[in-house]
This record gives C-alpha cells, sequence and structure tokens, in this order.
C-alpha cells in the first residue's frame, strides 16, 4: 500500500504524533543533508588545508547557516515526538539546547510513544 509523506507536515508543523522510527529517520535525513553541504565545502578547500580541515574558509558561517536552516525542523520533529509520548510539545524545543540536545535525541529516539489515542491526537505519524 503506497502512502503519501506530507512533508510539511513532518518537518514544519508542530501538531500531531511521531513514532520512534519515522523520528529517527527524518532526523537522520536533516543530518545526512547537512553533513553533505559541509563536506561538499570542506573538499573544496581541501588540497590547501590538507592537514587541518578545520581552517577551512567560511566553515562557521557555513555550520551557523545550518544551524539556523535545520533548527525549526528538528524542533517541529521533537514536539511531535513529544506528544506521541504524552509530553507537553515544549519538550521538543530541548532538541536545541547545547549540552541537552543529544540527550533529547536519544531519548526521543527509544523511549516508547503512549499506545493508543491520546490527548494529543487519535494516531501517530498523522496530523492530529
Amino acid at each position: 500500500m503506497k502512502t503519501k509523506v506530507d512533508w510539511i507536515w513532518l518537518y514544519l508543523r508542530l501538531r500531531g504524533r511521531l513514532s520512534r522510527w519515522p523520528y529517527f529517520l527524518a532526523s537522520m535525513l536533516v543530518s545526512v543533508i547537512s553533513s553533505y553541504f559541509v563536506y561538499c565545502h570542506v573538499l573544496g578547500y581541501y588540497p590547501a588545508n590538507a592537514a587541518n580541515p578545520l581552517v577551512t574558509p567560511g566553515l562557521d558561517e557555513l555550520l551557523s547557516l545550518i544551524f539556523v536552516v535545520t533548527l525549526w525542523p528538528m524542533i517541529a520533529l521533537s514536539a511531535k515526538r513529544a506528544q506521541d509520548i504524552g509530553l507537553s510539545p515544549f519538550f521538543g524545543s530541548a532538541i536545541a539546547v547545547p549540552g541537552i540536545s543529544m540527550l533529547a535525541f536519544l531519548v526521543f529516539s527509544f523511549y516508547p510513544g503512549a499506545d493508543g489515542p491520546n490527548r494529543y491526537g487519535d494516531r501517530t505519524n498523522a496530523p492530529s
């Protein structure tokens, strides 16, 4: 059975519930795309700075831009995941706090969601 993915809802909206596996896969897609842009940028300067690729010109600006662009999609994914667990969507913003973000990602990736309907929706992986 084919299902259509609502990309706008998945990455930009805060309402709804998202189970563990789609949360993990959607987060990894954001990470892979971000890493690809960093890789392409560093690769362009690699022969000149082969000893230390961290001195690549413009890398700090690129990383800042990637952070700003991916911040809202990651918060939206995490808010939906928090709602599936039964928590307030406010807890999804924990993904943006340095030092807590990796722990929040692991919790959202491994903690099981609520079985059946909860106050945030009747079903998972769909808009409420």
